[in-house]
């Protein structure tokens, strides 16, 4: 699968407890936002056909997603908690999405490895 070099405009709204939560993609850059807060994944420099290049940004997603959500919820009570963990969630799931690469894919859904050599 070739990934996608040009530039996509695209944000996916997603409604819930917390409000706006939305994933731009452009390019090798995504940014991720929950209302106000915003955080800027950068991945030009990764090779993504690399298990260590994968899990490298998979982990930066990861991260952004946490600073973004922590400054919407705190994660202070059980409800918090909850509704921290579903921003992330959102967040992150929507970043693999638009990334469209296998193994980021089956790293975010539990699926296990996808072999990065294979032709097709």
């Amino acid at each position: 699968m070739k990934l996608r070099q040009n530039m996509i405009a695209y944000t996916a709204a997603l409604a819930g407890t917390l409000g706006l939560a939305s994933v731009s993609h452009a390019g090798t850059e995504i940014q991720l936002r929950a209302d106000e807060p915003s955080a800027v994944v950068r991945y030009s420099e990764l090779d993504l056909w690399s298990d260590s290049s994968v899990h490298a940004l998979y982990n930066r997603i990861q991260d952004a997603a946490w600073r973004v959500c922590v400054r919407e919820v705190l994660p202070d009570s059980a409800p918090n908690i909850i509704d921290n963990r579903n921003c992330r969630q959102t967040l992150v799931d929507s970043a693999v999405d638009q990334i469209d690469q296998p193994a980021l894919t089956a790293l975010d859904t539990g699926r296990g490895t996808v072999d990065l050599t294979s032709s097709g």
